[in-house]
């Protein structure tokens, strides 16, 4: 079978080359739409979907999908864009749309619901009432992106690049307001550092370590603060450090193309493309590999131990254990965190689970719900949920858990 798009060899349902998807196109293969009552494919295209059905003018396909957020309408088998400002959504959120055989509506396969398809060229814009959306959108609120924790502080950004910060600002670890442009945030101990679009880096809070001495950096793509230590990971999958204890670290071959890098308390791991991971500590002089480690695809690091997530969904950690914090019998984790002496995993189905030290409560996560994103500080743990909420719990006496005070009024 050859793509009716690229003509290219199909062994299997989606073309390797332009992404044609056999099982979504209903006009060839009616028996993939979720309709009972399709007509057979031995009939005429004519009676399978009305003659002024929207219908793709570059392969002649049916079946579209709106593409978020840009919310453009594009056709699933070829990606022709029939107009530049669709207003189409379901109501249940679905994003495809079917029209039945005996012409009657269009279909949200998701939810089932049709409703009456108005009869206009095939050109035209769709606009049945309950899948209408407001032609111009309310400007809709920044909302949090990312989260970060030190020792007794907590840091958000913002999805319009702006930072907020609470807790213990003794080292003016939580002066970030003025930041602006950033796309990723790091926190250590005393210190709070933000990665902005151009590649470049700011960094405020404690300095006796020389670890917010970023002010050179270029070509940055991710970054990570421990306790007084920040490394940059560069374009070129190579890396910067800044701290007093990694000057003597000399680079080595093998630890290249670096995708993640985490740092703890007195030490700092990066994880290859390849799932490979290496550590080095303060006054070592070369990087050493964890030789159980593979497909890892997160990493996380506290005071005294390592965690990784592989691929699976399984962690695996290494390093001190003093509290239990190395007991991540777990799976299903899709994303993890280390606080000093304690270990955090956010499950696929958005709870959370938690292992080590709970003597500020910080490991008391039973009943989170809903939870996108963690980070986890030196004794308090905070949630991001998918309403763009905040939880917390842990050691308050700093503030760092009055996460209601980072949200926007």
């Amino acid at each position: 079978m050859k793509c009716p798009v690229c003509d290219t060899d199909l062994n299997s349902l989606n073309c390797p080359v332009c992404g044609y998807d056999a099982s979504r196109d209903y006009v060839r293969f009616p028996t993939f739409a979720p309709l009972r009552d399709a007509v057979s494919a031995a009939g005429p295209r004519d009676q399978r979907v009305p003659k002024d059905a929207l219908r793709c003018e570059k392969c002649g396909s049916t079946a579209f999908s709106i593409r978020i957020p840009d919310n453009t309408r594009r056709c699933q088998r070829c990606g022709w864009t029939p107009d530049p400002k669709p207003h189409i959504e379901c109501s249940c959120g679905g994003r495809y749309f079917l029209v039945p055989a005996d012409g009657s509506g269009l279909l949200c396969p998701l939810c089932g619901k049709v409703t009456a398809l108005p009869r206009k060229s095939q050109a035209s814009v769709i606009s049945p009432e309950i899948h209408e959306t407001p032609t111009k959108p309310p400007v809709s609120r920044p909302f949090i992106t990312a989260l970060a924790a030190g020792a007794a502080h907590t840091v958000v950004l913002y999805s319009d690049g702006t930072v907020r910060a609470i807790g213990d600002n003794g080292k003016t670890q939580c002066h970030v307001n003025a930041w602006t442009d950033i796309v990723s945030i790091a926190a250590g101990a005393y210190h709070t550092v933000g990665l902005k679009r151009d590649g470049t880096v700011v960094a405020t809070g404690s300095n006796l370590s020389s670890q917010c001495r970023v002010g050179d950096w270029t070509n940055i793509v991710s970054i990570a603060a421990g306790n007084s230590c920040t490394i940059g990971l560069k374009r070129d999958g190579f890396y910067v450090i800044a701290g007093d204890g990694f000057r003597g670290l000399k680079p080595i071959p093998e630890v290249r193309n670096l995708t993640a890098a985490a740092a703890g308390s007195s030490h700092i791991t990066v994880r290859r493309r390849d799932g490979r991971v290496f550590t080095t500590y303060p006054g070592n002089s070369t990087w050493h590999q964890l030789e159980d480690w593979r497909e890892i695809t997160a990493i996380a690091a506290g005071t005294g131990h390592v965690v990784g997530l592989r691929s699976n969904g399984v962690p695996i950690a290494v390093g001190g254990n003093t509290y239990g914090q190395r007991f991540v019998d777990w799976n299903g984790i899709r994303s993890i965190a280390a606080g000093d002496n304690h270990t955090v995993g956010l499950r696929q189905n958005g709870t959370v689970v938690a292992a080590g030290d709970n003597r500020a409560g910080q490991c008391n996560i039973i009943g989170w719900t809903g939870i996108v994103a963690i980070a986890a500080g030196k004794a308090h743990t905070v949630g991001l949920k998918k309403d763009g909420t905040l939880v917390a719990v842990g050691d308050r006496t700093s503030g760092c858990c009055d996460v209601e005070k980072l949200l926007l009024k």
